[in-house]
C-alpha cells in the first residue's frame, strides 16, 4: 500500500492522547455513600471486570478511529496486479520545443499547450516520484532528477529553440539519464520529417506514453534554398539569384510578395502564386554594391513567422593565381586566362625558365606538353600539392611512357600504359562534379560532344580517382585525383588539334575556368543550424590565431579542426538564432557567415491520429488522450491505482459510533 499524502501520517502521534487519558482515568476514584456497607464487597467484585473491559474497548475504539482517520487523509492506494500496474517512481518527460511547436492550433500555441500538459502529468503523480525533463537542447542543467515543484518550475521556463531531434536521439538521451525502468511521456507534434517509427527502438523496462499535439492548421509557405546562377561574384555587376520556395498547405496561395534584401536595401520583389503543395524556383536579377561582402535576405509573408526570412551571404574572392608551365605553347589556354584580368592573375613560363620560388604562391598550375620533367620541378609540385594547390597535367602528343610512369607513380595516381589511335566521341560528362557547377541548366541531351582522335590508356590501379569526362569506350578523358591537400586533374590526350577538338567546343571554357576558380569561389551561401556540418575555411582564415563568431547577441570562440585532411571551423551548436554572423580576428572582419533554421521544421506535415495508431500498433507505446481536456484522470486510470481513503473513513466512523455505544448504552 502507498500513500498519496504520507505527511499526514505524522498525526498518528496523537494516539498518545487517548492512551494518556486512559491511564489517568485508571487512577481516579469516586466516593459512593452507602446506608450499609455489607453489600460493598459483592458490588466491587461484580463491577471491576465489566468496567475494565468497557474502558479497554473504548480505548481501542478511539485509537482505531484516529488511525483510520489519519490514514484516510493520507490517501492510501493499491496497484492492481497487472503489467501496467507496476509502480515506477522515475518519470521522464520529453517536451518537443522545436520551432514547429510555436505554430498556432485550434487550442492555442502548441508549445504552451505542451507545457500545460507536462505540468498536469507532474501533478498527477505522487510526491515521492522523481522527474527528469528532456528538451531539444539537451540542456545539461536538466540532467539531474527533480521533485514535483522544481520540475514544474523548469517546465514553465521552456521556450522554443532551433534544435530538432529524432526519436532515436531522444531515447539515447533517456538511457544516459536513467538506464532502468521508467515511465516516459513524449509530448510532440508528430512531424513526419522528424518522427521515424523505425528509429523508435524501445526497451522492455520502460513504459512509453505518447501525447500528440495535433495541429490541424498545416499551412506554411517556406524558403527551401537559395543559390547563385554563377559562383563568380563581380562588383557592381548583375547577379542572378535562384530561390526555391515551397507551399506546404492544401490550398492555393495567390500573389504572395517575395522580397530580396541586399545590404539592407530592397533589390527586387515579385508577386508569386503557388498551387497546393507546390515548390517553385524563382530567378531574381540583382545589382550588387561596391562591397566585398554581400549580406542578403529573402523574405516571404506568412502566418508562421519563424521561417519567413532566409539569410545568405557571399564574398568577393581574390584573383586566382594561375601558372602555365609548357614545353610547347597552347594559345587557347593563354588567351582564355589573359583575357580576364578581373578573375585571374595569369603567368606563363617555359619548362627551362621556371621561377621555382613562385610555384607555392599559385592556386592552379597547368603542366602542358612536358616531355622533360626536372627533379626540382617534381619536388616543388609535391610541396605545392601538400599546401592545397591544384595541378592540371596535359601530356604531349608523343610521350616517354617510362618517364611518365615513374613521375605519376610518385604522385600516387594512375599512369599511362599505351597509346590508342582510334577516334571516339566523348561519352559521359559527370555534370554533378563541381567543375560543372552552374554550367548546365538541364540534363545533357542531344549535345554535340568533342571528338578524340588519339588518347593514352590509364592503369586504373588507384582507388582515389574520379572520372570527370569519359570517352565513349568508357576510358577516361579527364580524371581527378586527391593528392595530399590538393587535387590533380589528369588529361589522357594533348589538346593539340590533331589529338582532339576539345578546345573548340563549349566545354573548354567552363572546365578550365572552374579548375581555377571553384576552390575559392564555390562558397556556401548559408549553413543550417541543426547540421553538424563544419564550416569550410579559406586559405587566409587558416592562419587566424583566435577567431570569434559575433552578432548583436552572441560572441563566442570557434576552433579550427582537421577533418578529412582539411581545416574547418567548428561551432559546436552554439548558434541558436538564424541571421548573419561575422567571423572576426582581433576586431578585423574576415567574412560573414549566414545561418538558417533547419528546413525540416518548415514542413508542417504531421501524422494524423489514425496514422499514429497504425504506426505504433506493434510497439509497447500507448497514446494518451485527455478526458474533457484533463489528463489527470487518464493517468490515474492508466496507472490503475485503487484508492482506499473511503474505506478507511468508513472504518473511522464505525469505531466512533462503537465508542458512543460503549459510553452511552453499556452500563457497568
Amino acid at each position: 500500500m502507498k500513500y498519496q499524502n504520507p505527511q499526514f501520517l505524522y498525526f498518528l502521534f496523537f494516539l498518545l492522547i487517548p492512551i494518556i487519558l486512559h491511564l489517568i482515568n485508571l487512577r481516579r476514584y469516586k466516593k459512593i455513600y452507602f446506608s450499609s456497607n455489607r453489600f460493598l464487597k459483592s458490588i466491587k467484585e461484580k463491577s471491576r471486570e465489566k468496567l475494565k473491559l468497557k474502558n479497554l474497548l473504548i480505548l481501542i475504539s478511539r485509537l482505531l478511529s484516529i488511525i483510520f482517520l489519519v490514514i484516510a487523509f493520507s490517501n492510501p492506494y493499491l496497484f492492481n496486479k497487472n503489467k501496467e500496474g507496476k509502480e515506477l517512481n522515475d518519470i521522464v518527460l520529453y517536451i518537443d520545443n522545436s520551432l514547429s511547436m510555436s505554430s498556432i492550433s485550434d487550442k492555442g500555441i502548441l508549445i504552451e499547450k505542451a507545457k500545460e500538459t507536462a505540468i498536469e502529468i507532474i501533478k498527477s503523480h505522487s510526491i515521492e516520484s522523481s522527474f527528469h525533463i528532456i528538451t531539444n537542447e539537451f540542456n545539461p542543467a536538466l540532467n539531474k532528477s527533480l521533485n514535483k515543484n522544481l520540475a514544474i518550475e523548469k517546465i514553465i521556463e521552456i521556450n522554443s529553440c532551433a534544435r530538432t531531434r529524432d526519436f532515436e536521439e531522444i531515447i539515447k538521451k533517456k538511457k544516459t539519464l536513467l538506464n532502468k525502468g521508467v515511465d516516459m511521456y513524449v509530448i510532440t507534434d508528430m512531424q513526419k520529417s522528424t518522427f521515424d517509427p523505425e528509429s523508435f527502438q524501445i526497451d522492455s523496462t520502460t513504459n512509453y506514453f505518447l501525447l500528440p499535439m495535433i495541429n490541424k492548421k498545416k499551412s506554411n509557405l517556406f524558403i527551401d534554398s537559395v543559390w547563385l546562377a554563377s559562383p563568380i561574384y563581380r562588383l557592381n555587376k548583375s547577379l542572378k539569384l535562384n530561390v526555391r520556395i515551397g507551399n506546404s498547405s492544401e490550398s492555393e496561395l495567390i500573389d504572395i510578395p517575395i522580397k530580396i534584401i541586399l545590404n539592407n536595401k530592397q533589390k527586387s520583389q515579385k508577386l508569386v502564386s503557388f498551387k497546393k503543395n507546390e515548390k517553385k524556383d524563382l530567378l531574381f536579377d540583382l545589382f550588387t554594391d561596391f562591397k566585398d561582402i554581400q549580406e542578403g535576405k529573402v523574405i516571404v509573408e506568412d502566418n508562421i513567422h519563424f521561417d519567413n526570412t532566409f539569410f545568405f551571404s557571399f564574398t568577393k574572392k581574390k584573383k586566382s593565381n594561375v601558372l602555365l608551365i609548357h614545353e610547347e605553347k597552347n594559345d587557347d589556354i593563354i588567351t582564355l586566362f589573359e583575357n580576364d584580368t578581373n578573375l585571374f592573375a595569369f603567368e606563363s613560363m617555359s619548362y627551362n625558365k621556371i621561377q621555382y620560388e613562385k610555384i607555392n604562391k599559385k592556386d592552379l598550375i597547368i603542366l602542358y606538353g612536358l616531355n622533360h620533367n626536372p627533379s626540382a620541378l617534381r619536388m616543388k609540385i609535391r610541396s605545392f600539392l601538400e599546401k592545397g594547390g591544384n595541378l592540371v597535367i596535359i601530356p604531349p602528343k608523343n610521350i616517354d611512357l617510362k618517364h611518365y610512369k615513374l613521375w605519376l607513380n610518385e604522385l600516387n595516381i594512375d599512369h599511362f600504359t599505351e597509346l590508342d589511335t582510334n577516334s571516339f566521341e566523348l561519352g559521359n560528362i559527370n555534370n554533378k562534379h563541381s567543375l560543372f557547377s552552374y554550367v548546365f541548366d538541364k540534363e545533357l541531351k542531344n549535345i554535340k560532344l568533342p571528338k578524340v582522335y588519339q588518347h593514352y590508356k590509364l592503369s586504373n590501379k588507384t582507388n582515389n580517382s574520379y572520372k570527370i569526362i569519359s570517352i565513349e569506350n568508357r576510358e577516361s578523358f579527364i580524371s581527378q585525383y586527391n593528392v595530399k591537400k590538393g587535387k590533380v586533374y589528369l588529361f589522357t590526350t594533348s589538346l593539340n588539334y590533331s589529338c582532339t577538338n576539345f578546345s573548340n567546343t563549349p566545354l573548354f571554357v567552363p572546365v578550365f575556368i572552374n579548375m581555377a576558380t571553384h576552390i575559392e569561389n564555390n562558397q556556401k551561401l548559408y549553413y543550417r543550424m541543426n547540421d553538424s556540418e563544419p564550416i569550410e575555411t579559406t586559405k587566409e582564415e587558416e592562419d587566424l590565431d583566435l577567431a570569434h563568431i559575433v552578432n548583436e547577441n552572441n560572441d563566442f570562440i570557434v576552433n579550427i579542426n582537421i577533418i578529412g585532411g582539411e581545416k574547418k571551423w567548428l561551432v559546436h551548436n552554439q548558434i541558436n538564432q538564424s541571421g548573419h554572423y561575422n567571423l572576426t580576428d582581433k576586431q578585423n572582419l574576415a567574412r560573414t557567415i549566414s545561418f538558417n533554421y533547419d528546413s525540416k521544421e518548415s514542413r508542417l506535415e504531421c501524422f494524423s491520429a489514425e496514422e499514429i495508431n497504425q504506426l505504433i500498433k506493434n510497439m509497447k507505446v500507448k497514446i494518451l488522450n485527455s478526458k474533457n481536456g484533463n489528463y489527470t484522470e487518464t493517468i490515474k486510470d492508466l496507472k490503475q491505482k485503487k484508492y482506499l481513503w473511503k474505506i478507511f473513513l468508513i472504518l473511522c466512523l464505525i469505531f466512533i459510533g462503537l465508542e458512543i455505544i460503549l459510553i452511552k448504552f453499556i452500563k457497568t
